[in-house]
């Protein structure tokens, strides 16, 4: 994505930076995002503290941080088994999910067959491996880190989260 960036016209500006150790500048932004449970995939407390931490840095005052995790329910109850094996699409797949209770890790082995390919069909690998915060120490961690008016919504509403929510939606201010 970053070297697609560069090809616009003009140029985007784009970087790689680890999110616990962000290669910003302080008080530089009014708003960050990050979806798609993009910090499900911060396995480690400490890390997703440290992201947090440095979400609160890098915002100007007043500027809103918006992110959204997989909760424990969806990834303990296999959400992500599934697969669309029997369609006709170009790209087809099948995902196996493997909870682990005492890490409160994931593990997603996923399977690709592309048959979009000029020359013939691909098969494709990937393995994903994310975590489960539970809704208040997720809240707890953005408190100790700075940020105040914190927010949380079960996915695509405005409902409060709740144990049988799948994705929480949070929004945080740097005041």
């Amino acid at each position: 994505m970053v070297r697609q960036c560069m090809t616009q016209q003009p140029p985007l500006p784009a970087i790689v930076s680890d999110a616990s150790h962000l290669a910003l500048r302080s008080d530089a932004f009014d708003l960050i995002v990050s979806l798609y449970d993009s910090l499900n995939y911060i396995l480690d407390p400490h890390g997703l503290a440290s992201c947090f931490r440095e979400a609160w840095r890098v915002l100007k005052p007043g500027g809103l941080f918006i992110f959204d995790l997989n909760t424990e329910r969806a990834l303990a109850t296999g959400l992500f088994t599934q697969d669309n094996m029997y369609t006709s699409e170009q790209l087809q797949y099948s995902w196996e999910a493997h909870w682990d209770r005492t890490t409160r890790i994931c593990r997603v082995d996923m399977l690709y067959f592309y048959n979009g390919v000029e020359n013939g069909p691909r098969q494709f690998r990937e393995t994903h491996y994310q975590r489960a915060y539970d809704h208040e120490e997720v809240l707890a961690m953005l408190k100790i880190a700075g940020f105040v008016r914190l927010e949380a919504y079960s996915a695509y509403s405005f409902r409060a989260v709740t144990p049988r929510s799948d994705r929480a939606y949070y929004v945080a201010r740097k005041e």
